[in-house]
């Protein structure tokens, strides 16, 4: 399924304290209202730079096993797809969450400042803490799944993460939100790479690169239509609508995830060589 971004921790802090930072430094402007964009630009220009070099070390993997060869023109017509039915239940949902998740995750930075007039270092701190959870989700996704199984355990995380969503926009203060915040994420992450899993467990190896592909495209193509909406509501200081919005939404795609998947981990288990119809 389609689940939040994870943002480094020592990144997202920079991040918040540098346009200030670098303001202060050149004797510009600096805070929420009247800070230089000056600041901002910078500190975009400085992670696009440091996007590129960490390109470099990718370039230098060499694969040691030999990949069979596939012409590009069966990869765009989907003629390497065999598991059809099994990989639309998937976009369903992951597109039905993108669709939700687009409501707030591209806006949280303007939520948390017009809500809570929280500034870019605060909005850097929460999100910092945020990428904790990463950690924190990732050492506990395996114990989560061997005890519940791997469906239930993504059912059972994005349903738990609903009231926090909810409390975020809810809470009377920034310090409550950031706890809604955090502990949502962690369920989220935590549910992540559970389903990443299944979803190759479900497939067919020459299968799997293309998944993850239409899984991204499912996330992303709502995410970009619901996210101009929100922008508006939030800009008009509607902040519980977005949010309602989101929880309505990750609840029919967790809904459907179980009702799609419940027997799957069986049949696996029956018939390990073959893919579940």
């Amino acid at each position: 399924m389609g689940f939040d971004d994870n943002h480094g921790v020592v990144g997202s802090y920079i991040g918040g304290v540098m346009p200030d930072s670098f303001n202060a430094f050149l004797g510009l402007p600096i805070g929420p209202e009247i800070g230089s964009a000056i600041g901002y630009r910078t500190t975009l220009v400085a992670s696009v730079v440091l996007a590129l070099f960490s390109a470099f070390p990718i370039l230098l993997i060499k694969e040691s096993k030999k990949v069979q060869r596939q012409k590009m023109i069966d990869l765009l017509a989907l003629r390497n797809i065999r598991s059809r039915g099994i990989i639309v239940k998937f976009m369903i949902p992951t597109g039905i969450i993108g669709f939700g998740a687009g409501f707030i995750v591209p806006l949280l930075n303007l939520f948390f400042q017009l809500k809570f007039s929280a500034t870019a270092e605060h909005v850097g701190v929460i999100f910092a803490l945020g990428s904790v959870t990463l950690g924190i989700g990732t050492l506990a996704a395996p114990l989560l799944s061997k005890r519940l199984g791997k469906v239930k355990s993504v059912v059972v995380c994005q349903y738990f993460s609903m009231p926090f969503i909810m409390l975020m926009t809810l809470s009377p203060n920034l310090t409550l939100s950031t706890v809604a915040y955090i502990t949502r994420n962690t369920l989220m992450n935590m549910a992540g790479p559970i389903s990443s899993t299944l979803q190759m467990e479900l497939v067919t190896e020459t299968e799997r690169a293309t998944t993850n592909g239409l899984m991204i495209m499912a996330d992303n193509i709502p995410r970009a239509v619901t996210a101009s909406v929100s922008g508006r509501m939030m800009t008009k200081s509607d902040f519980y609508t977005p949010f309602f919005f989101t929880t309505v939404t990750y609840f029919i795609a967790s809904s459907l995830y179980f009702l799609f998947f419940r027997k799957a981990e069986a049949q696996i288990a029956r018939a390990p060589s073959e893919n579940v119809p």
